[in-house]
């Protein structure tokens, strides 16, 4: 390889002129740095169903007449109907949030079974709980009324159907935001009291 400062011919692997110590070999241009990928854009969070974003402001669906309005507003401006944000800490995002839960649904899911409601909006623990008492104390207190009569089943009986009514008018107190009738500590002690019962009534038809 000859050099082109001096002309001193040098071997074909040299990297540097043994006469004049120039490099041989041309360096490597510099590569530009590469601009980075823009960003891909954020994915826009799931409404559920009776909300929506339009213009960058979030509305609620009205569910007498359909009509769209803003969360900044607790009125329906066609049929006034309110959305009241009890238990949502005042915040009508919330309150138009928990409008848009399938409550005719919960409603009619409670009505077969108290706790499939609950279940249905998301509310697990106790949906589960109810259910289980329910089934419990039907097939129990069916059990018992049919080997010892009836005040050894009654408090079953009756424990279920005060489940299935309490259970109802929670999915109203829900929808309106207020505490439900058959809390923790309500339901607990309405357990306790159907078992009292139940033993009060075996004991006496022994």
């Amino acid at each position: 390889m000859r050099c082109a400062e001096c002309g001193t011919t040098n071997a074909e692997t040299a990297d540097w002129c043994a006469r004049c110590f120039g490099p041989l070999r041309a360096a490597a241009p510099a590569q530009e740095p590469q601009p980075a990928p823009p960003a891909a854009p954020a994915a826009e969070p799931v409404l559920p169903a009776g909300l929506r974003r339009r213009d960058g402001d979030l509305e609620w669906e009205c569910p007498r007449c359909g009509r769209w309005e803003s969360v900044a507003s607790l009125d329906c401006a066609a049929c006034h109907v309110t959305i009241t944000p009890q238990g949502d800490g005042g915040d009508p995002t919330a309150a138009a949030r928990r409008l848009a839960e399938p409550w005719v649904a919960a409603l009619a899911l409670s009505a077969v079974v108290p706790g499939a409601g609950h279940i249905g909006l998301g509310r697990y623990g106790a949906g589960l709980t109810r259910a289980l008492l329910f089934a419990a104390w039907v097939v129990g207190g069916a059990a018992l009324w049919v080997a010892r009569g009836m005040p050894a089943g009654g408090p079953f009986v009756l424990g279920a159907g005060l489940l299935w009514a309490g259970t109802l008018v929670d999915i109203g107190a829900l929808r309106r935001g207020r505490r439900e009738v058959l809390g923790r500590r309500s339901l607990r002690w309405l357990a306790v009291g159907v078992v009292l019962l139940t033993a009060v009534g075996v004991l006496a038809t022994t």
